[in-house]
């Protein structure tokens, strides 16, 4: 049940992501509540945006989702820890957020989806891709930190975080 203060405090953060819908919704990973962001709802081709390390959460993709949702029904969090999101002192760990965006992926999408994570985001989301790849239709991973040449997984297209090229990996039809 979400008490008066915190509807207020959602109310107060639509503004957070211009453009889009924000609900806090009840996590049961980490045992707080978080905020989803929505728009495009109407669209039947679905994306899930996931941020990087910083305050800015969501907003790192306010101007990406300006023109996702003009062909996408676009989801994006503020990942528990981050933004307005519930913070705690907890395992935050890619393992964990990816059971994060399963909850997420399961109450607002309804198939398989693209995944565009960023930074951190696409640790999450190679940890998502490898843990449900029936529900990742795309994936998308921008400046992600680390080695990810190892093993099978070789990059096969260079997708930057500045407009065009994210546009060009997404383009608005099919």
């Amino acid at each position: 049940m979400v008490d008066a203060s915190a509807a207020a405090e959602v109310s107060a953060q639509e503004t957070r992501v211009p453009g889009t819908e924000s609900q806090r919704i009840d996590e049961p990973v980490f045992g707080g509540q978080m905020v989803v962001y929505e728009a495009g709802r109407g669209n039947a081709r679905e994306i899930l945006l996931v941020h990087g390390i910083g305050d800015e959460a969501a907003r790192d993709f306010r101007d990406h989702i300006a023109w996702l949702q003009k062909s996408f029904h676009v989801v994006a969090l503020d990942l528990p820890g981050f933004g307005a999101s519930d913070k705690a002192n907890v395992l935050y760990s890619p393992g964990n957020y990816a059971r994060v965006l399963k909850v997420v992926a399961g109450r607002f999408l309804h198939g398989p989806f693209a995944l565009v994570g960023h930074s951190m985001g696409a640790v999450v989301s190679l940890r998502y891709a490898a843990a449900y790849p029936d529900d990742v239709l795309r994936l998308a991973l921008v400046d992600a930190p680390g080695q990810l040449l190892g093993g099978n997984l070789r990059p096969t297209t260079s997708v930057g975080c500045r407009g065009s090229k994210l546009q060009s990996a997404f383009p608005l039809s099919e």
